[in-house]
């Protein structure tokens, strides 16, 4: 069996080694949240329709983000969780 590092050392995608890691864990897309700031986390977003950047993120990450959720300082990934999983 590999490991999360056999699949972050083959130089792919974050969008690419968390499909592959779904796939592997039998985790639906559907399903999946993905968080981020930068350019390099698009192809995480455009995984699943749950994506959310934080508001102090890259342009082009929040133009590709589904959501735009409160800065990484504000606590922004707990707040979206809170809301859209715990319906806090």
């Amino acid at each position: 069996s590999r490991g999360l590092g056999d699949v972050y050392k083959r130089q792919m995608s974050k969008g690419a080694a968390l499909a592959e890691l779904c796939d592997r864990w039998g985790i639906p897309l559907s399903g999946l949240m993905a968080f981020g700031n930068g350019h390099n986390d698009i192809s995480m977003f455009n995984l699943t329709d749950w994506s959310f950047a934080v508001e102090n993120a890259a342009e082009s990450a929040k133009a590709a983000a589904h959501f735009i959720t409160a800065s990484n300082n504000e606590d922004g990934v707990a707040k979206a969780i809170e809301k859209y999983v715990l319906e806090v």
